[in-house]
């Protein structure tokens, strides 16, 4: 079993960003090595050495467990290097006008309080019979990918547990930033009064994109608060969003929903979601 453990430097603000990241070999560290350090909001280049056993290849996820890289493989002592983009964010919206009307933060859930995804370090895992010996962060200005959804999108903490938004960072390597701001039990209106689309707008620039995905927790009528029926305010919802999106020269993308995990008696997926996925078709035609 490989064992590590950590040496850090200084690492407090984007001027520091070049300083490296060192990880030496202890004997008394087990387990995957888990990396966190105070890094302020914002994109980081990530540049990682490793080395490890070659009959275990070993990923590295980031942040609230997104996949950053999978199978490495490894030769001998030989130590590998990959590069890939990690996202960091706060849940303040920064600096607004003194008499703006509304709150200064994201409205977190109790279970997101000092997560990885919110606190105020950059995280990063080594799975498998590997050893972390070596990684550089540096702040980078690329285009960026927003998510917006609930927890068929959102960084999911707890294994197995997993959604499609948390794997996305694995196919973009060091190209695209990936910001996932999705978040279990989220609909149309509450990733608004819990200021979730302020945050992703506060950081959207001219250029990036914004996948939307809502249906699952909308068309909860035992939810009033939240609830959006799929022939009116589901539409009206959809389109405040692709409004806000487009007024800042970002591209807005909608995404149907899967379906749930509920099968027939022959084994084929039964549709759950009614007329929300047609929903979302007609405006998406309809808003170009």
């Amino acid at each position: 079993m490989l064992r590590a453990s950590l040496v850090l430097l200084p690492f407090l603000s984007p001027a520091h960003a070049e300083l490296p990241l060192i990880l030496e070999a202890d004997a008394g560290r087990e387990g995957a090595p888990r990396l966190s350090i105070p890094a302020p909001e914002g994109t980081y280049e990530i540049t990682v050495r490793m080395k490890g056993n070659a009959g275990s290849p070993a990923s590295v996820l980031a942040e609230q467990r997104r996949l950053m890289v999978e199978g490495i493989r490894f030769r001998g002592s030989k130590p590998v290097e990959r590069s890939f983009i990690v996202n960091v964010r706060r849940p303040g919206l920064g600096q607004l006008p003194a008499n703006a009307s509304g709150g200064t933060s994201v409205r977190l859930k109790p279970r997101e309080v000092g997560a990885a995804n919110w606190d105020d370090s950059l995280s990063l895992e080594i799975t498998g019979d590997a050893l972390m010996m070596w990684a550089r962060a540096v702040p980078v200005v690329l285009p960026t990918l927003y998510l917006a959804g609930d927890s068929t999108v959102t960084d999911q903490p707890i294994a197995p547990n997993a959604s499609w938004g948390q794997m996305l960072p694995r196919f973009f390597g060091a190209k695209l930033a990936v910001a996932n701001h999705a978040e279990s039990g989220e609909t149309l209106k509450s990733f608004v009064t819990e200021q979730r689309l302020d945050k992703l707008l506060s950081t959207l620039r001219a250029g990036d994109w914004v996948m939307i995905q809502f249906a699952h927790n909308d068309q909860k009528a035992q939810w009033p608060q939240t609830y959006a029926d799929a022939a009116t305010t589901y539409r009206a919802w959809l389109r405040a969003y692709i409004a806000e999106v487009r007024r800042r020269g970002a591209t807005p993308i909608l995404v149907t929903s899967p379906d749930r995990r509920n099968f027939d008696a022959a084994g084929r997926i039964e549709s759950t979601l009614g007329d929300y996925p047609e929903a979302m078709r007609v405006v998406a035609r309809e808003e170009g």
